[in-house]
């Protein structure tokens, strides 16, 4: 299926470089560009039935919340991205609750945009590792005073997590499970929390202690 992909933003080098990116990502795909999201829209409106990607740096966020995210919610088989800044992880959680497929910082580089696309293709969320860092970092400040007890874990989880006390990377643990960096790190914040512990080491430390992890990988 040809993709159409449709560019949002009121920067005309910020469209020319993600119209780069995604043709040579995709050569077959139809991309349009638009400056403001009611044009976006009025596009949107007119195209066939189709899989159709949305891409998005926009100034006025309350017009992603107010006007863009509730017509895209309503419409089967679309994808949004939103590529933009934010410091403020319960505004990001609310673009997820919302129906977003990903989350790139303005700052994000080629290969991540690039993964984003694919990672959005098998309906996997993706938000770009310094964003997911960054709200994973809050987590674990905010439920820090919290005593989680203790979750069972599912056999993923415990797959992961014997390959955390391995000593796998984040891209190694996702290349030999076949999922992506994103899961990767979804499933390591979930142990924690699970677990009860602050960090990564902590995390290890305790799975050892307790035995926790798949006895074989």
């Amino acid at each position: 299926m040809t993709h159409h992909h449709l560019l949002v933003s009121p920067s005309p080098l910020y469209l020319i470089g993600l119209e780069s990116v995604i043709g040579r990502c995709e050569p077959q795909s139809i991309i349009y560009s638009s400056k403001s999201p009611e044009d976006a829209l009025h596009r949107f409106s007119t195209w066939p039935v189709g899989y159709i990607w949305w891409a998005f740096q926009w100034k006025y966020q309350k017009m992603i919340s107010s006007v863009i995210l509730p017509a895209v919610s309503k419409c089967t088989g679309v994808k949004l991205i939103l590529l933009q800044q934010s410091n403020s992880p319960s505004e990001i959680k609310e673009f997820f609750n919302k129906g977003i497929s990903g989350y790139l910082g303005s700052n994000s580089s080629v290969e991540e945009i690039v993964e984003a696309f694919q990672s959005c293709e098998k309906n996997i969320t993706y938000i770009d590792p310094r964003t997911s860092k960054d709200l994973s970092l809050l987590y674990l400040e905010t439920q820090s005073e919290k005593n989680f007890p203790s979750e069972k874990l599912t056999d993923r989880e415990k797959e992961v997590l014997q390959l955390i006390v391995q000593g796998y990377t984040t891209r190694e643990i996702a290349e030999y499970l076949y999922i992506s960096k994103c899961t990767v790190e979804t499933h390591r914040l979930h142990l924690i929390r699970k677990i009860g512990v602050k960090n990564t080491a902590s995390l290890v430390r305790e799975a050892m202690n307790r035995q926790l992890f798949a006895t074989s990988v």
